[in-house]
This record gives C-alpha cells, structure tokens and sequence, in this order.
C-alpha cells in the first residue's frame, strides 16, 4: 500500500457479505452478550462440554415463543447449562472449529484440515464428513492428532504446505539505479517482529526474509513508478500485441445498447491508445479491469485511469499463471521496454521479476502470519474462541476510526451515498 498524500483519506467499510449478517439475530446477540454471566465468546471449553453462543441463542428464541415473550436475564442464564454440548454436537450442529484450523476439500476426494496461522497441514487426509467432524471435535478439546509430520507445534505433528526458506534471486533481473522513491510500499513483515515458538521459522531466516523483502520492494515500486511516468515512450511497441489481445479475447457484440455506446465514447476519449479495439472489447476490458485488479464491480467511465493500460499490457503479455496484480506486471514489461529491451526481452525479464515478486510475497505473508499468530498465542485464553460479532459491531468500529460506509445500486452499480472512496495506490 502506498500513501502520497499526508491528508489520510476516511477509511470506507464495503460490507459485500452483508448478507451473512442477514437473519442472524444480531440484537438477540447483543442483548444475550451483555448479560452478566453470558460469555461473550463463540464458544467456551468447560471440562468436558463446550458451551456454544449460538446453542444459547436457539435456546432463548425457542424458550420465548413458549413463554410469549422476551426471557429476562436469570431465564437466559438458566438456560446456559443447556447450551454446554458434546464436542462432535458442537462442531456438526454448530460447525464450530478452533480458529486456527480450516478444513478443506480434496480436488482428489476427501478432506484434510489446515493449520491456517502456519500455514501447514495435519496428519490425514479424512475420507468422510464422520471422520473429519471427530478429528475437528478432538482439536476442539484440545488434544492433537496423532500421525507423521515434517515438523510439530505443541506435539501436534504438521507439514509445511510451502517451504520457509529463502527465495532464490540469481535469475531475477537487476533494475536500474533509481532516486529513492517518495512512495512508501506495502510490506508484510514492515511492522511485524519475529516470535519464537514455531522450530521452521528461525530469527535468522525471518530478519533475512524481511530485508529481503524490503529491498525488493523499494526497488521494484521504483522501477514501476518509472514506467508509470513515461508510459507514452513504451506504448509504441506494445500497442499491437494489447489491440490484438484485447480484440481477440472477446467477440464483437452485434448489438449494443445506446448506453453502451455512450460508454464507449467516453472510453475512447479517455484512451485514445485504444481506439482500434473493437467497441465490445474496450466495454469488457474496463469491467474486467475493475472486477479483477480493483475488486469492485465496473461502474463505467468517469475519467482516465492509466493502471488501466498497464493491466492490458499485463493481460497481453503474462503466462496464465500470473492472476493478481496484472497491472504490476504490465508496468515491469513496460519499464524494460523504456530501458531499451526488445519486447520478448522485456516480457521474460518481467516475468522473472512477477515470479519473484509473488513467491516472496508468499514467503513474507506466511512469516508475517505465523509471528501474529504465535504473539497472540501468549495472550490469549485457549480454551475460548472468538468474540461474538454482529454487524452492528462493524459499523461502532467504523464510526471509532472515521469510516464511511455506502450504499449501492448493483443494477447500475452506482454509489448512492457518502463521498467516493480516497484512491490510494498499491503494490502487488
């Protein structure tokens, strides 16, 4: 992420799964948290029972309609005992899972379980809903599964799903000299301090990970920037590979609305680059722009964005492989380009760049999430989840850091309220 700016813009909450939150009580929620003795926990391990918030939640809505109408508070606590289940009750009826671990499908049958902080898998896999919900039910209580692991944490035997080990940079091409860049980029270990306790993830790997890291980035987001301000010198030898690409990715339209054709317009006013891709092209270009490398639904033109021509570089000229930050990669293509590389010279030193980019993104986020997780493993209880949340909960917490929220009209994907978002830039 980057800041240009020393005005920082109001922090927006999109709630694009606000649906989730629909039905789901949350003022029976409130009011059941904030009695006295009600743990205001998604679940709590007692002996060998787990009490379960939303067990309590069925228990008082059902107790309700009974009585005909609302329990008062030492009606709702009677009814805690009650909402102590079996650990397999609590995980089947209630999917509750430690938070740290994820099951996951098998694409060949069956299911495993993911330690999601370590980024490491347990010992299975489980071939049945049965097998897998016992497993889950054991990690509940605490206890491990027994099997074969490359390494452990805590006795729970684990296998790293990627390596923690350094990424290679001998076949990484060298960028220029640049004058430091005034562009902060985004870091995953910038603010993260290494934690002992998990045997893979040494110091020593973790501060070389992290300088690194930061030597790449400032590098790569200067070489980017440089791209950026001299897009017109690339262009030349770009263009007929990006019309050819863009033309030949989507068919022509035999029929476009009027709307449509005004959109286009204004889109070939707005990139006079394009002006011999056909009109359909140009339309699913921009929305696949915006759905793609911005993740928001397209709500047409309303001025030039020129990361939008380094995505269609990047779509023109990136293996199938590469699926996230295209623009990123149009800008490195683009950059070798502006050095005086050929254009299969420039498309392979900027894969090269893409490719490492994106393994020591990996290799950082994952040290990054282990340190969170092992730090938060010193502090917390384990023998609880998470804290109850409600949506309400989200829009306290936006109110506390200035948050604007919006609303949105999905048939013509407009902003009906409050100020467009602050445009900040980013790195992939």
């Amino acid at each position: 992420m980057t800041d240009n700016s020393d005005t920082k813009p109001k922090f927006h909450v999109f709630l694009d799964e606000a649906a989730s939150y629909i039905g789901g009580n949350d003022n029976l929620k409130e009011r059941l948290r904030a009695i006295q003795g009600v743990p205001n926990v998604i679940y709590e391990i007692r002996g060998d029972k787990v009490f379960v918030f939303d067990a309590l939640v069925d228990l008082t809505i059902m107790a309700s309609r009974e009585k005909g109408e609302d329990l008062d508070d030492s009606e709702v606590l009677a009814l805690i005992k009650q909402a102590e289940l079996t650990p397999i009750e609590a995980v089947e009826k209630y999917g509750v899972c430690p938070t740290q671990f994820r099951p996951e499908r098998l694409s060949s049958g069956g299911y495993r379980i993911v330690h999601r902080p370590l980024n490491a898998v347990l010992p299975g896999p489980y071939e049945n809903h049965t097998d897998l919900n016992k497993a889950l039910a054991t990690l509940l209580m605490g206890r491990n599964i027994d099997g074969k692991g490359e390494t452990e944490y805590r006795g729970q035997p684990l296998t790293l799903i990627d390596p923690l080990s350094l990424v290679k940079t001998e076949d990484v091409p060298a960028y220029g000299a640049f004058i430091q860049s005034n562009l902060k980029p985004y870091l995953n270990l910038g603010s993260v301090h290494h934690v002992a306790g998990f045997e893979p993830m040494s110091k020593e790997l973790f501060d070389a990970a992290s300088e690194q890291e930061r030597a790449w980035a400032f590098s790569d987001l200067s070489a980017r920037e440089v791209a950026r301000g001299r897009l017109a010198k690339a262009w030349p030898s770009l263009k007929n590979r990006v019309v050819d690409t863009a033309n030949t990715a989507y068919s022509q339209a035999t029929h476009l609305t009027a709307d449509e054709i005004e959109e286009v317009a204004a889109l070939r006013r707005f990139y006079p680059e394009l002006v011999d891709v056909h009109a359909y092209a140009v339309l699913q270009s921009i929305s696949d722009y915006h759905s793609c490398e911005l993740g928001i639904r397209s709500t047409g033109a309303d001025g030039r964005e020129e990361e939008f021509l380094f995505y269609l570089i990047g779509k023109a000229t990136a293996g199938a492989e590469v699926k996230y930050s295209i623009a990123a990669h149009g800008e490195r293509v683009s950059y070798f380009i502006i050095q005086g590389k050929t254009l299969s010279a420039a498309i392979e030193n900027a894969s090269r760049c893409t490719a490492y980019d994106k393994a020591l993104s990996r290799l950082c986020s994952n040290l990054a999430k282990a340190s969170r997780f092992l730090k938060e493993e010193t502090e917390k209880n384990s023998k609880q989840g998470p804290r109850v949340s409600t949506i309400s909960d989200i829009f306290r917490e936006g109110r506390e850091y200035n948050a604007g929220a919006f609303a949105i009209d999905l048939e013509a994907g407009e902003m009906k309220a409050g100020d467009q978002p602050g445009q900040e830039g980013h790195r992939s």
